[in-house]
């Protein structure tokens, strides 16, 4: 930690930022911290340096209430960590790096699901991020309003058949994310975005995985193909859309988790 005391006397730091963020800053910064004192010049700006110690000194914020000491880093994470959570300057966004670096500092394996996340992260903006927040408790929101639906239904059913009911009734984590979808227009009123802004923010979030469009199928005409009566066969038109509902991934869905911090 000297090298990093003196990067940060010389650029008159306050020297509590390193205080408060001194774990989380050796677990991330430790082992590459001889590589950018060296190379800080032309790799390390002053304001990317910045950006990192303000997000790891709140990720070192969220560790302290979990109890938990951070774990080691895999150099496959730590490397794209390191260089795309020093680009956000963001307040908002920031925070949610900072949640983000909390997960993955105590959570074990999932390199993969690490490396995703790192990339969505650092491909969205705060308004992207707003959507991400709504579009996850919309979902927590749909899914325990079915739950408590179905679970009405249960309780009636063993109440009237007792134990010659032979079905159980699924836990709210078994609901999978395929039965819910949301509105575009819902969404985009609610956050009050206008048209272009959203159709633009869905796009990316689909591009980099979070998201995606749900086809919904319209058949438009169905005629007989033929004169023939004993021909039953008919001409179907059918028209698809895929602009009106989104649905969120998998891996959008760990994103989101990734990105959330529970007490």
């Amino acid at each position: 930690m000297g090298e990093v005391s003196e990067i940060i006397d010389s650029l008159n730091l306050p020297k509590q930022l390193l205080d408060k963020g001194e774990k989380v800053i050796k677990a991330v910064l430790g082992p590459s911290i001889s590589e950018i004192s060296e190379t800080f010049a032309d790799n390390f700006r002053l304001r990317r340096f910045k950006n990192q110690i303000n997000i790891l000194t709140k990720a070192q914020k969220y560790i302290e209430k979990k109890g938990i000491e951070p774990k080691k880093i895999d150099l496959k994470v730590l490397a794209p960590l390191i260089e795309l959570s020093s680009l956000e300057e963001d307040i908002e966004l920031q925070e949610k790096w900072a949640k983000l670096i909390t997960n993955i500092v105590i959570v074990d394996g999932q390199t993969l699901l690490k490396q995703n996340c790192i990339n969505i992260i650092s491909k969205i903006s705060n308004r992207e991020a707003k959507l991400i927040d709504y579009l996850y408790d919309l979902f927590l929101t749909k899914r325990l309003e079915r739950y408590n639906r179905d679970l009405e239904r249960y309780l009636k059913n063993v109440k009237r058949y007792g134990d010659k009911w032979p079905h159980k009734n699924k836990e709210i984590d078994e609901y999978p994310l395929k039965w819910f979808d949301f509105s575009i227009k819902s969404v985009s009123n609610d956050l009050k975005f206008n048209n272009s802004d959203i159709e633009l923010m869905i796009s990316n979030l689909i591009t980099i995985g979070v998201i995606k469009y749900v086809p919904e199928v319209e058949v438009s005409s169905a005629e007989k193909s033929d004169t023939d009566p004993e021909d039953t066969s008919l001409d179907v038109d059918i028209e698809i859309y895929d602009s009106y509902k989104i649905r969120i991934t998998e891996l959008g869905y760990n994103f989101m988790i990734m990105c959330k911090f529970e007490n």
